[in-house]
């Protein structure tokens, strides 16, 4: 998850200090939350022995 979000969703970010960058990247994986199609695409490729 956290390659997908670094290099897909905050590419060439540069906030002003470290509270900027936990907000943006707090939003960002809120957001992917209520996307289940990345999430479980996520666990099939990490092999984790879950049921989707």
């Amino acid at each position: 998850m956290w390659g997908w979000t670094k290099y897909h969703r905050l590419p060439n970010y540069a906030p002003e200090d470290t509270a900027e960058l936990r907000l943006r990247l707090c939003r960002e994986l809120s957001a992917l939350r209520r996307r289940p199609d990345p999430l479980a695409s996520f666990i099939r490729h990490a092999e984790i022995p879950l049921r989707l």
